[in-house]
């Protein structure tokens, strides 16, 4: 990857501080949506570090910790969308990053969206997977491991 593969878009909106996203585009497939969720969940489910959630100690006598959060689903992290072009692709991004998360689940999201047309460099449509995580949960080096399982061939241990 060179540097100008990568494009940035500020959303400098306060109500929304502290929550990265990083999109990851490919060639369209013609996979069903339902196949490249079952591909992110069955994955992402195998890693516990993405299990944790932030806990208020009893009384609020000391500092919130990482715990494993209780009836964790995977399901609730991954969404899918539709966007059909590179303005609408951008559009959905604030959009998905305008919604906070839930508070009593780890805080990071996948989303995948369908149908990208018009991406420069590109000979045809992508389909675009979002990683949304809210910084205290990590940051692109926590997340390194989690893309590698993603992306890899094989399930992760």
């Amino acid at each position: 990857m060179a540097f100008e593969d990568a494009v940035f878009l500020y959303d400098d909106t306060p109500n929304r501080a502290n929550t990265s996203m990083y999109v990851d585009l490919f060639p369209e497939t013609d996979r069903p949506t339902a196949d490249l969720i079952e591909w992110i969940t069955t994955r992402t489910d195998r890693l516990a570090v993405l299990k944790k959630v932030a806990v208020e100690p009893y009384g609020r006598i000391g500092q919130p910790h990482w715990a494993r959060a209780p009836k964790f689903d995977v399901h609730d992290h991954v969404h899918a969308h539709e966007a059909d072009s590179w303005s609408a692709l951008r559009a959905k991004l604030l959009e998905v990053r305008a919604q906070p998360f839930a508070e009593n689940r780890p805080p990071w999201e996948f989303h995948v969206i369908r149908g990208i047309d018009g991406v420069e460099g590109q000979p045809g449509r992508c389909f675009a997977v979002v990683t949304k995580f809210h910084h205290s949960f990590g940051d692109p080096s926590f997340f390194a491991p989690v893309w590698d399982a993603l992306y890899a061939a094989d399930l992760p241990p």
